[in-house]
């Protein structure tokens, strides 16, 4: 890829995140790579998020107020607003996890010889007071487990323009794991480039990750597998994923969790 300087878009949808929205902002803003645009939406929030947004002074930021029509809307309403080469998606109260990851997802996609590409790096989970529990860190490897379990960090995604005009966007008939889709539809079209270095800091996760009821997220996986899995198959893996989520929430209830 020959592309000097290209224009990166970062996108942030949010509703309700008078608490966390700013914090994300400045990860963003501080990005020592300067050709951003910075698109925030807010889905209409009750509480002071609009304030906090309109607060911080930046010319990279574009920001709206508009009609909440589910998360995957959101992310899709900002792609279409996206000018950039390459697309992030930052969700509020995720924050990068340092000032040169744009800088890095840059020089990845300049070594490239074409656009059908995606790149993938690290996460860092925190808990609610900001200690560090994990690194999760992928290799191309995992692909082979893509019907059993989402394969990327999606809050380290980092997509082309390119990709999403030539393959679609986010599927919104599905409510938790549209991205989760997209990245199966991805799998078998783009090439994917993963990395190992820490891209964004995540605080315990969000919409799809029912601790307590799991079974709508198998149920909208099972869905979203029948896409591009046999009948059969798609219950072998349901069962699987049933078994593994009831035996981890075994041995956190043992472990006295």
């Amino acid at each position: 890829m020959t592309t000097e300087n290209p224009l990166v878009s970062i996108l942030t949808t949010v509703k309700n995140g008078e608490r966390s929205i700013a914090l994300t902002m400045t990860s963003v803003l501080k990005q020592c790579y300067e050709n951003i645009e910075y698109i925030v939406i807010d889905g209409g929030s009750s509480d002071n998020t609009a304030a906090v947004i309109g607060s911080i002074k930046d010319d990279r930021i574009r920001f709206s107020v508009e009609t909440d029509a589910g998360v995957y809307y959101g992310m899709n309403n900002a792609i279409s607003k996206a000018n950039g080469k390459i697309i992030a998606i930052l969700n509020s109260g995720d924050t990068f996890y340092n000032d040169s990851v744009i800088d890095k997802v840059v020089r990845l996609y300049s070594q490239q010889t074409d656009e059908n590409v995606v790149f993938n790096g690290g996460i860092k989970l925190v808990d609610n007071d900001g200690n560090a529990l994990a690194d999760v860190i992928r290799d191309k490897s995992i692909l082979h487990m893509k019907y059993m379990l989402m394969p990327i960090n999606h809050p380290a995604f980092f997509v082309p323009k390119y990709v999403y005009e030539k393959y679609g966007v986010f599927n919104t008939a599905f409510r938790t794991g549209a991205d989760y889709e997209f990245v199966l539809r991805l799998s078998r079209k783009a090439r994917f480039v993963f990395f190992s270095d820490i891209c964004t800091i995540v605080p315990p996760l969000g919409l799809s990750s029912y601790a307590n009821n799991i079974l709508p997220v198998l149920d909208e996986c099972y869905s979203i597998r029948s896409l591009y899995v046999n009948k059969l198959v798609n219950k072998i893996l349901y069962a699987l994923q049933y078994l593994f989520f009831t035996a981890s929430r075994l041995k956190k209830k043992l472990a006295g969790q």
